[in-house]
């Protein structure tokens, strides 16, 4: 049986919630790095992986909006 009614997932969409989540789980561990005294890098007191992972969810964020307006 096949839904005839059911409409295809936009691309922006799975790019979206694929960024969405990778950009959570590095911030996640972004917040933990910042939070605890684990020894640093030269530059680990800039919390990259705070600042990336942040990046990665707005714009997945704004992925899945564009993917939902073009459904």
């Amino acid at each position: 049986m096949t839904n005839e009614s059911a409409k295809p997932v936009s691309i922006w969409t799975w790019v979206g919630l694929v960024l969405l989540v990778y950009g959570v789980i590095i911030a996640g561990t972004g917040v933990y790095y910042a939070a605890t005294e684990l020894p640093k890098t030269v530059l680990g007191n800039l919390n990259p992986s705070l600042w990336w992972g942040a990046l990665m969810a707005v714009s997945g964020g704004v992925f899945l909006v564009v993917g939902k307006r073009a459904n």
